[in-house]
């Protein structure tokens, strides 16, 4: 018997635990983005139509139906994002580390990070950057927007005044650049296996 085999196997034991632990906690976020996307598609569709400038007219509104549609779709990009997440956490409780399929999910996750970014931000300008309706009652000289410049840098969190968190973009391209990195280097293995 191989007094390393003992190590070894604690070693297959941890990850499959912790692999399993994490999966089951990310089904749970899992559930919980479901049961908020129903809630969102449920108040969307209801609100879709606003009360018109005349009593009991409704009107409908095309920048609220963007912005709404916009953060749907994320929410619906953010459930597949977990979906795959806890699909790599069954990848690792099966012992597949290094593999091609687990590097494959792993630049999918980051590549819906990437997705959830762009439409974090459409969502952003389409409900921030779209004219709004002025009640005609109100005169245009009455209305005074202040706009103030902030800037934050935090954990992958930074912002240059536009209220974007440009944060999400980089932590997604840094996955996918950690994905490709890590094929090449599975390449390089099975390469260097092939001609020994």
């Amino acid at each position: 018997m191989n007094p390393d085999s003992k190590p070894t196997e604690a070693r297959w034991q941890r990850i499959k635990t912790i692999s399993r632990l994490s999966r089951w906690t990310v089904i749970g976020f899992l559930v919980f983005a479901v049961w908020l996307l129903l809630g969102l598609l449920f108040s969307s569709i209801t609100t879709w139509s606003r009360t018109g400038a005349t009593p009991g007219t409704t009107v409908f509104d095309w920048g609220y139906f963007c912005s709404s549609l916009a953060a749907l779709i994320y929410h619906l990009v953010l459930c597949c994002w977990y979906w795959k997440l806890a699909q790599l956490f069954r990848l690792y409780e099966r012992g597949s580390i290094f593999t091609s399929e687990t590097i494959r999910c792993i630049k999918t996750l980051g590549l819906l990070c990437l997705m959830g970014w762009a439409l974090m931000s459409a969502t952003h300008f389409l409900s921030s950057g779209l004219p709004r309706f002025t009640p005609p009652a109100l005169p245009q000289d009455a209305l005074v927007t202040v706009t103030t410049q902030v800037y934050r840098l935090g954990f992958f969190s930074f912002d240059f005044g536009t209220g974007i968190d440009f944060g999400v973009l980089l932590g997604g391209l840094i996955v996918v650049l950690a994905a490709w990195i890590m094929d090449e280097g599975r390449k390089l293995q099975e390469e260097q296996a092939l001609t020994v």
